[in-house]
C-alpha cells in the first residue's frame, strides 16, 4: 500500500513536469532547438512505455520492429511515418536505442 501512495505521489510530479515541459515547448523550439527535440523524444519514450514498449526505444523504432516482424500496425504506422518523413522507420529502426547511449 505505501508504494501505491508514494506511486501517487511521483503521479503529481510528472503531471507538473509535463506541463511545463508542453508549456514552455515553444520557447524550446524557438531558442534551445536541440533540448526540444529532446523533450519531444522523452515524450515518445514514455508514450512507448505506456503501449508495453522498452525502455529507450521511440514509438516509431516499436512500430518499426512490428513491420520487420509483419504486425500489421506496424505496417500501418511505418507507411504514415515514411510518407510524412521518407526513411524514418528504417533510421528508426537502427537508433532503436538511442536514448540509452
Amino acid at each position: 500500500m505505501r508504494n501505491r501512495i508514494i506511486l501517487l505521489g511521483v503521479w503529481l510530479v510528472l503531471i507538473a513536469g509535463c506541463v511545463v515541459a508542453m508549456a514552455a515547448f515553444p520557447l524550446f523550439v524557438l531558442f534551445a532547438p536541440r533540448r526540444a527535440w529532446l523533450i519531444a523524444i522523452a515524450t515518445d519514450d514514455m508514450g512507448n512505455e505506456v503501449i508495453g514498449g522498452e525502455l529507450g526505444r521511440t514509438i516509431s523504432s516499436h512500430a518499426a520492429h512490428a513491420q520487420r516482424d509483419g504486425k500489421v500496425w506496424g505496417c500501418v504506422l511505418c507507411g504514415l511515418l515514411n510518407w510524412l518523413n521518407p526513411g524514418h522507420c528504417a533510421r528508426a529502426l537502427k537508433a532503436h536505442d538511442q536514448n540509452l547511449r
